[in-house]
């Protein structure tokens, strides 16, 4: 019986882990997105793909925002660095 408990510990420290690491490479490929939006908004002419990029930065930003309170649901914590970017181009 202990056997079968552990076992099912193990199995859900594994899943725990698999979704750790598929949050953590969320909100990279998040933060990418943010960048390259920004980055496309800064260099466009076209009042129209000026309004899509708008979304779709709103959109990525929406999406980080949900990652991190997914991220704080399951322990996730973040060791900040001496000076450190976030996805918004900020220093801290």
């Amino acid at each position: 019986m202990e056997n079968a408990i552990r076992f099912r510990q193990i199995r859900r420290d594994k899943a725990l882990e698999r979704e750790i690491e598929g949050v953590l490479d969320e909100i990279k490929e998040v933060c990418h997105g943010i960048e390259s939006a920004f980055f496309r908004f800064r260099n466009e002419t076209d009042s129209d793909l000026i309004d899509a990029w708008i979304f779709e930065q709103a959109f990525f930003e929406a999406r980080y925002r949900y990652l991190l309170r997914t991220a704080k649901r399951l322990g996730i914590i973040a060791i900040p660095r001496l000076k450190s970017i976030d996805c918004f181009g900020n220093e801290s």
